[in-house]
């Protein structure tokens, strides 16, 4: 074994002395006293996107501007302030879905379990983007909207109102046209045809049918391309419900008026189905184009497109009666909502004609007015009208066993849901009531959010574009006894309608009602 030389041992030696002094803190003057290195605290920063806008809204959070000076960050503790908080990481989205003020709080902690914070404050308002004040009432009218954004929807409540128009708005909320329709002063009442729901043919149509069972036809300048009144029979005109024509893939308009007419394109009369006492529902169209129509007490026809009767379904009550729309699934189930007197039912139709199930709605008070919607799952969603204590919205399941309920704020007698609900891509639910509030509920049955309307009552079913705006109308009556009605547009963070076979009143934003 070689061994270094004694010279080089006693070099080694000294340098491992001094070293070990360094460690122990000797010669520095203080009595050999040790000093550790002191830890820096993190900071805290981060970004929103956007921060003043409308609710619900969905927030972005970037919190990579944080850092720690003499370590790495550990931990992004965040306090949304609407009472939810998260641990997360720099990037960050979070839901705000009513309008307020809100304090966020970004607290960070470093390797050292040191904590740093940094708050900024959001606000929103409610989601209403305008408000267009109509002459009359936008009363069981449902908007739709053309390709161009162009708004579409009637105004006028029968035996309350002079007359009705078709109204035209840019997206903005601006008018674009507005066109009256007819006054029938020879009739028993001093009246003229309110305008329903709207109906946007392929080409650009508008067609909408009033009261009288008159039905319109105007070109997107808002000029009138012709009128067809020639029924059999004058029918009588009903306060109860309302009348829209649905639209075959060929244009041909299925109308409901003294019977159910077929009506060319031009306005010409193609054939005529006669139905007891005349339909009281909205004719909707299957994947086969067969037309289905409600009528007299308790009658569900189904017609082939050549005007022939396919199949008859008797409702089980004889006194039964159906206002709402149809909606039918892709199996070609078709839901029909009824009532009688102050009783509700939901039936599901085989294609065939054979009743698949009738689900009775409970409590007293809650018949079925509002046209059922249909979700990608299957769930089907109906509002009733006002019961013990409240009006609900039901979500019930394919088999027809009920899913939820939700009531809405119990007003005595004037919480009704008339209007239909609207599915959203991302599972929200949107509906109105007579309460005087529009309604945001998820696929579980919370609530979401609400927002509270310059009175009146919501019959009109929303319209949802792909940009999550909604569009709906409401009807009110001053404490003068004036009738007044405005059409809403409110941003909504659902991006266009649920893909499903009926997400909405007449299945989708042109109300074809196919």
């Amino acid at each position: 074994m070689r061994y270094a030389p004694a010279r080089f041992s006693l070099v080694a030696a000294a340098l491992a002395a001094a070293a070990f002094a360094i460690v122990l803190g000797c010669g520095d003057g203080e009595g050999g006293e040790l000093t550790e290195p002191q830890n820096q605290p993190p900071v805290a920063s981060f970004t929103a996107n956007p921060t003043d806008t409308l609710a619900p809204i969905e927030v972005t959070f970037d919190a990579s501007a944080s850092y720690d000076p003499d370590g790495e960050i550990q931990t992004f503790f965040w306090a949304y302030g609407d009472g939810t908080s998260e641990d997360g990481a720099d990037f960050m989205r979070h839901e705000y879905l009513a309008p307020g003020t809100y304090e966020v709080t970004l607290t960070v902690s470093d390797d050292f379990a040191a904590t740093a914070s940094h708050s900024d404050t959001l606000h929103f308002e409610e989601g209403v983007l305008w408000i267009y004040e109509a002459e009359n009432p936008i009363a069981y009218s449902a908007p739709v909207v053309g390709s161009d954004g162009t708004i579409y929807f009637g105004t006028g409540i029968y035996l309350h109102t002079d007359r009705g128009a078709l109204h035209a708005l840019n997206p903005d909320g601006t008018l674009k046209w507005r066109q009256d329709l007819d006054l029938y002063p020879n009739t028993q009442y001093p009246t003229g045809d309110n305008g329903y729901s709207p109906v946007l043919g392929s080409d650009g149509t508008i067609y909408i049918q009033g009261a009288t069972s008159a039905l319109y036809a105007f070109d997107a300048a808002g000029n009138r391309k012709w009128k067809y009144v020639a029924y059999d029979e004058y029918p009588s005109a009903s306060s109860v419900g309302q009348r829209v024509p649905a639209i075959g893939d060929d244009g041909t308009l299925y109308v409901p008026a003294d019977a159910l007419y077929a009506i060319n394109p031009d306005g010409t009369r193609k054939w005529r189905f006669p139905t007891s006492w005349g339909p009281q529902g909205m004719p909707v169209i299957g994947p086969d184009g067969t037309i289905y129509i409600t009528g007299g007490q308790d009658n569900l026809w189904a017609v082939n497109p050549d005007g022939t009767q396919k199949w008859l379904f008797k409702l089980v009550v004889g006194s039964e009666m159906s206002f709402g729309s149809p909606a039918i699934d892709a199996d070609g189930t078709i839901y029909v909502p009824a009532e009688d007197g102050d009783k509700g039912y939901l039936y599901a139709i085989n294609p065939d004609g054979q009743q698949r199930w009738r689900y009775a709605v409970q409590g007293a008070g809650r018949a079925l007015r509002s046209s059922p919607a249909i979700a990608p799952d299957g769930t089907i969603y109906v509002g009733t009208k006002f019961g013990d204590p409240a009006a609900q919205m039901l979500a019930l399941n394919p088999d027809g066993t009920i899913k939820w309920t939700l009531d809405v704020e119990p007003v005595v007698g004037a919480d009704d849901i008339y209007c239909s609900p609207t599915i959203g891509a991302d599972g929200t639910i949107y509906f109105g009531a007579e309460t005087g509030f529009f309604y945001a509920v998820d696929a579980a049955g919370n609530l979401k959010w609400s927002i509270k309307l310059n009175g009146g009552n919501v019959w009109s079913s929303p319209a949802l574009l792909d940009d999550g705006t909604l569009y709906f109308g409401n009807v009110g009556l001053s404490w003068e006894g004036e009738w007044y009605g405005y059409l809403f547009a409110v941003q909504t963070n659902s991006p266009g309608l649920a893909a499903s076979p009926w997400p909405k009143f007449r299945r989708n934003n042109r109300n074809t009602g196919r």
